[in-house]
């Protein structure tokens, strides 16, 4: 019987973590946690599992893994 190998890591979650690196800088909209997030994306943190969107006012960080959805806003 072949033994299978734990893998730590999916398809999906390697392209939102490539998708938000690149869109560093940009506006975005960010659904986690049930909560909706608008404001630049200024940092990714691939190894810790999170990024920090900020705004004029305010400056969340959230758990790459409860990121339900993401978009770049289009000027």
């Amino acid at each position: 019987m072949a033994e299978l190998i734990d893998v730590d890591f999916s398809i999906e979650e390697d392209a939102l973590i490539q998708g938000l690196i690149d869109a560093k800088g940009k506006q975005v909209e960010v659904v986690a946690f049930g909560i909706f997030y608008s404001g630049t994306l200024i940092e990714i943190d691939a190894d810790a599992g999170s990024v920090v969107i900020a705004d004029e006012n305010d400056r969340a960080v959230i758990e790459i893994e409860r990121i339900e959805s993401f978009s770049i806003v289009m000027p």
